[in-house]
């Protein structure tokens, strides 16, 4: 799947939620936050409780991550190839030598 058809397929799970906006800026932004912290709560307890790390849990609150950052880049017009084009660009930026290679 490729992001553009993500983007896409996202939207239509939008579902009006009771005492909730659901599709708002502030709403997939805290979303965004909130899943992060679930996945280094994997992380933490793995660490600290000595769980089982399950790489598909992983890969599961990544995809939330992925859902509320394609629903706030879109509301602000970019998609995420966008976004990722302008990431390597920054990092190229500011890891390029002096001699304008990476390292």
């Amino acid at each position: 799947m490729n992001m553009s058809e993500y983007t896409h397929r996202a939207h239509g799970l939008i579902r009006p939620r009771k005492h909730s906006q659901g599709s708002t800026p502030n709403f997939w932004a805290e979303g965004l936050v909130l899943e992060a912290a679930e996945v280094l709560e994997l992380f933490h307890k793995y660490e600290k409780d000595g769980t089982l790390f399950d790489t598909q849990d992983l890969a599961l609150e990544l995809g939330d991550v992925l859902w509320n950052l394609t629903m706030l880049a879109d509301y602000y017009g970019f998609t995420l190839e966008g976004i990722a084009s302008m990431n390597i660009k920054k990092l190229e930026d500011r890891y390029a030598d002096h001699s304008g290679r990476s390292r």
